[in-house]
């Protein structure tokens, strides 16, 4: 029983700050010391550019690509330059994992007024965004 004791009390709530551990070093300079100010809608915001900005180079679209055309053209499951996996349904999932953090996490910081994200939301959307660039850059390093 004392495992379990010892796991229960890891996931207790507390009255601590949530943790934040974000490893891509854009990540860390640009959009953590907006996090830190408490500017969380502008922290993911700051997230999404970092990372749309990097699927833009490796890539390489032009500009005028963005969001989920910019994700939906990068990992195609036809003939995209950054398709990740062998297997269609892999494929798929990657570009929907790209593609729908665009349209459900960046858009609404993006196009509203109103703070639509508190501290805890901005801490998962930034570890999310975060992942999401280390597998970009894992997979192009490969190829």
């Amino acid at each position: 029983m004392a495992f379990l004791d010892m796991v229960d009390e890891l996931f207790q709530d507390t009255d601590d700050e949530p943790i934040l551990h974000i490893e891509h070093p854009d990540l860390r300079s640009d959009a953590v010391p907006e996090y830190v100010d408490g500017h969380y809608q502008s922290s993911v915001r700051t997230a999404f550019r970092v990372l749309e900005e990097r699927i833009r180079e490796e890539g390489e679209f032009s500009q005028d690509t963005v969001g989920m055309d910019l994700a939906q053209n990068a990992f195609s499951t036809d003939d995209g330059p950054l398709t990740f996996a062998d297997v269609g349904a892999e494929k798929r999932g990657w570009m929907y994992l790209y593609s729908g953090g665009f349209g459900a996490l960046r858009n609404p910081p993006s196009h509203r007024d109103e703070d639509s994200i508190d501290q805890q939301r901005a801490m998962q959307i930034l570890h999310y965004v975060d992942m999401l660039l280390d597998v970009l850059e894992e997979e192009v390093a490969e190829d």
